[in-house]
């Protein structure tokens, strides 16, 4: 394990391609532990396709809410998609981001702690199991990449509302209104 958040991995390539002297397109998927606190913990699963060439990293993040099945299967069947020889860049994919809601089939809140993952961001490292898993994913996925995009669909109960599209380097922040008020009250664009 890598530091408080470990990872355990599976990688297809070569084991450090960086100690060569060059970018190696490859794909590892791993799981992000998140200890157990005064709650269990749980393991998060992440895939990385590192393009053959530099480039950004995007992070895409799905499953927030663990009801949102259609953003999971995407980013499922997108990962089967990509090429990473002809990648620039890295993709950061989080398929399923609060599996403690997903395993337990509810909508919005974990059964764990009765959170909303969605709201507690950035997270902290020492509250409940999903605050550790914001945590966890702000500072393993979110905080290294340039761009974040966290992929939501609507559910049984909601509409579908506005996406957030996070640049996170140097970028100052705006804020748009939503244009239904049943949906969110705001975006925000980092």
């Amino acid at each position: 394990m890598d530091g408080f958040w470990g990872f355990s991995r599976k990688r297809v390539g070569v084991e450090n391609p960086t100690a060569l002297g060059y970018n190696v397109a490859m794909i590892e998927s791993r799981i992000l532990e998140v200890p157990a606190g005064a709650d269990p913990g749980a393991r998060i699963p992440v895939t990385t396709v590192r393009g053959a060439r530099p480039g950004p990293v995007l992070a895409l993040i799905a499953g927030n809410h663990g009801y949102e099945y259609p953003p999971i299967l995407a980013l499922q069947q997108f990962r089967g998609q990509i090429a990473p020889a002809q990648l620039s860049g890295t993709i950061v994919m989080v398929q399923v981001a609060n599996m403690p809601s997903f395993l337990g089939r509810t909508v919005y809140f974990s059964p764990v702690d009765g959170k909303n993952l969605n709201r507690v961001y950035p997270g902290k490292q020492d509250g409940t199991v999903s605050e550790r898993i914001a945590w966890a994913i702000t500072k393993e996925v979110i905080e290294k990449a340039d761009m974040c995009w966290t992929c939501t669909a609507a559910t049984g109960t909601s509409g579908c509302g506005p996406t957030y599209i996070r640049p996170l380097r140097g970028v100052r922040r705006w804020t748009m209104p939503s244009r239904d008020w049943r949906w969110h009250s705001e975006s925000t664009i980092f």
